[in-house]
């Protein structure tokens, strides 16, 4: 059973390290712009045309997110939109030529930091990291916080900040 002490240093590194930000920018590439930029660069000729509601559905956001994001994309010169040949009532996505030199330079980039976090942390830690995050993940829930006058009453003598150590 964890140990009072154990449980203060873990909820300190989890502060220390925020652990929501630690891949933010490699997560950039796949959510967002960056998301459908790469859906787009993914889908092979032959395959579905990619279609809004299929980004919606593939990044797990809302069709008027990828409306608004769509509009921006194609407002820089990104994307564009054209009736699918099978269905004139249905729009695809396509990716520019300016869109894809953006989509590739964005590719190596991401690769490039990738090989640069494995020269310096090595290919086994990263593992055993994952592996433990995973762990983490399986059992990790939200705290609830209990939001009624009688449920907030504290113990006597617990004065201290019950998130600090």
């Amino acid at each position: 059973m964890a140990t009072e002490e154990q449980v203060d240093e873990f909820i300190a590194l989890v502060d220390e390290t925020r652990p929501v930000h630690l891949f933010h920018h490699i997560d950039e590439t796949t959510v967002g712009a960056g998301g459908i930029m790469r859906m787009l660069c993914c889908a092979k000729e032959g395959d579905d045309p990619v279609t809004a509601g299929a980004i919606a559905e593939e990044l797990h956001v809302s069709t008027a997110r990828v409306a608004a994001l769509l509009k921006n994309m194609e407002a820089k010169g990104l994307i564009a939109r054209e009736r699918a040949i099978s269905d004139a009532r249905v729009t695809v996505v396509i990716l520019t030529p300016r869109g894809r030199a953006l989509a590739d330079a964005a590719y190596r980039n991401v690769r490039n930091h990738a090989a640069a976090i494995i020269d310096a942390v090595g290919i086994e830690r990263l593992r055993a990291f994952f592996e433990t995050a995973r762990d983490i993940c399986a059992v990790a829930r939200p705290a609830s916080v209990a939001m009624d006058e009688e449920d907030s009453e504290q113990a006597p003598g617990a004065s201290r900040c019950p998130f600090s150590s």
